[in-house]
């Protein structure tokens, strides 16, 4: 499944190409640019623009809210995981304040890893010192929380994770976008962060409005998907957005006829998995496989 999921990728942006554009400007927000490319190429392109990293999900929310991009996007968050130890959400992930960190996770994602930066989990012990530190703090107010959940869970609209990811716009969101009151939330697999030694970090992709499901495991920080940015208000202006900057590096060409060949393949391996997993993560896979036959 993993292949097929980034040889679409690869698919889309031979036809997409690796651009960043200026979507539009939204009053209270700021100047909204879109990025397509892998995850490194992605913070070089927002840094070079004034933007220090992707969207958190609280403005990817405020951007759908007020009737604007309503598309997947990755995020500035980050999932930080340990053996034998909860998973910690990161508000701002190492991997988009160190450039050299999320060169490594891009790396390791291409080897359908997960990026392991110490041997001894100092950075988490770190991330989980900030946390506890900050745990009688509004959950919208902290840079670090401790999920009590252990694999896939569905996010409740009053949970302490809503209200640190969604901060003020939680309300909103929820009642314009999730009308049964709860998002799904895919993460890593406790089995490949038990069989590592060291601090896992990886990303929290936001997925499209009709969806909003949280996503903590994808490998596929290499190949090309969207991220949106925001130049803030006080630094960008209106004018601004008649500009646009369009990047067109060489990229390997994946056609329709290797796409169909994937899905077929994609379709044996996922009978071969049923009643190895969790039902909703079957479910979920299912759903993949006929959004992909769509493209």
């Amino acid at each position: 499944m993993i292949r097929v999921y980034k040889r679409l990728k690869r698919y889309e942006l031979s036809k997409n190409m690796a651009r960043t554009e200026v979507l539009e400007y939204i009053e209270g927000l700021g100047e909204v640019h879109r990025c397509y490319t892998n995850f490194a190429t992605q913070l070089k392109n927002f840094r070079s623009d004034g933007i220090d990293a992707p969207v958190s999900v609280r403005d990817a929310s405020y951007i759908r809210v007020n009737g604007y991009n309503l598309e997947y996007t990755r995020t500035c968050h980050a999932p930080i995981c340990a053996k034998d130890s909860p998973t910690i959400v990161a508000r701002v992930s190492p991997l988009v304040t160190d450039l050299k960190m999320a060169k490594k996770a891009v790396n390791a994602h291409r080897d359908n890893q997960y990026p392991v930066f110490d041997s001894d989990c100092s950075i988490y012990a770190q991330w989980e010192k900030t946390a506890k530190q900050q745990k009688r703090r509004k959950p919208e107010n902290r840079d670090a929380i401790i999920l009590s959940e252990i694999g896939d869970f569905k996010v409740e609209q009053d949970s302490e994770l809503a209200r640190f990811l969604w901060q003020d716009m939680r309300e909103k969101y929820f009642k314009s976008f999730v009308s049964i009151g709860s998002v799904p939330c895919w993460q890593i697999d406790p089995e490949s962060i038990d069989s590592s030694n060291g601090t896992i970090i990886n990303y929290v992709g936001f997925d499209t409005a009709d969806e909003s499901d949280l996503g903590f495991g994808c490998w596929d920080l290499d190949v090309g998907s969207w991220a949106l940015g925001v130049l803030r208000a006080a630094e960008g202006s209106e004018a601004a957005c008649e500009k646009s900057k369009v990047t067109n590096p060489k990229v390997e060409i994946y056609t329709q006829e290797d796409l169909q060949k994937d899905l077929e393949q994609a379709e044996i391996e996922l009978k071969s998995l049923k009643g190895t997993l969790l039902p909703e993560r079957i479910s979920h896979l299912e759903f993949l496989v006929k959004k992909l036959k769509k493209k």
